[in-house]
């Protein structure tokens, strides 16, 4: 029986890979249980910081499976990288019959970058047609290849199909944001924001949470700041500017080699290789940093 996707922080899951380049299931599961013992309300998994462009449709389920296995948390999981509906929803069946809590649909998979909101809801309509109306859907904005914000008449169909369950927001745009709000009050359908600066606004005005990079530093900070947005005291502030601070730290360092080499420093990985960045990139500067960071994040953590 699948679970309800409920408010709070999903963090988006990043891929261990061993030296040789092979998906390393034991680091997966100790990372697993680091989200779960920091207070992460459920998982979004097989997202682009997974590196889902570059894992097979295999391997995609196997790492889901793994997840599945290690913590009760709800999960709620992408994959449909190809360009070909048919392709893609031939892997969303197949991802959907892990069980997952929920499968996300990628906005830039049903419209070419430039390309009309009636060709995204043509090509939306086709997969909802061929797709089981059972299984729970979200979105999600996803960066790479290109960043597809929904417009206002996307999700007025959206909301209209009583498909979909939520959106990850990708927009980092508080007015942009808060017109979604607005748009989906009254609904059951549920925003995540992915952006740390507008987070707290957003919380305020009626986000259900938080679905980010962020996470993979501090489930436990983050998880603080969604409960607490309320406050102002000043555990809330500093955990609030060092959100902010890993944002920062993300411009300026390879993602998604940061937080492999965060949670290197945490005993969950053993390795910093990812498929998509040449970790030889990473110079001594940014390791110093993330260390850095790594340090105050400890520090701020158990003073919650």
């Amino acid at each position: 029986m699948r679970k309800q996707v409920v408010n709070g922080v999903y963090p988006v899951m990043i891929t261990p890979f061993k030296d040789n380049g092979q998906v390393d299931y034991e680091s997966l599961v100790k990372l697993t249980k680091w989200y779960d013992k920091q207070g992460a309300d459920g998982l979004f998994a097989i997202c682009q910081s997974s590196e889902m462009f570059d894992l097979t449709l295999d391997e995609k389920i196997k790492i889901i499976k793994t997840i599945q296995k290690t913590t009760d948390l709800p999960i709620v999981a992408s994959g449909h990288t190809q360009d070909s509906l048919l392709i893609q929803i031939d892997e969303m069946k197949k991802i959907a019959n892990t069980n997952v809590d929920a499968v996300v649909l990628l906005t830039n998979r049903f419209a070419n970058e430039g390309e009309s909101d009636e060709i995204f809801i043509k090509n939306l309509s086709f997969f909802l047609e061929k797709f089981p109306s059972d299984i729970p859907l979200g979105l999600y904005e996803c960066p790479y290849p290109y960043k597809r914000l929904l417009s206002s008449k996307e999700l007025a169909y959206i909301l209209d199909s009583k498909r979909f369950v939520f959106l990850k927001d990708t927009s980092c745009d508080i007015s942009i944001i808060n017109n979604r709000l607005n748009q989906i009050k009254g609904t059951n359908f549920k925003l995540y924001n992915a952006n740390a600066p507008t987070l707290v606004e957003s919380l305020k005005n009626g986000a259900s949470g938080y679905s980010g990079i962020h996470a993979n530093y501090s489930t436990k900070l983050l998880k603080y700041i969604v409960t607490n947005y309320k406050s102002n005291d000043e555990i809330f502030i500093k955990a609030h500017n060092l959100m902010i601070a890993i944002r920062e730290l993300a411009a300026v360092t390879i993602y998604p080699v940061s937080p492999k080499y965060h949670q290197l420093q945490c005993g969950n990985f053993a390795s910093i290789k990812t498929r998509v960045k040449d970790d030889k990139l990473v110079t001594d500067d940014m390791k110093k940093a993330i260390t850095v960071i790594s340090a105050q994040i400890k520090i701020l953590e158990k003073l919650i």
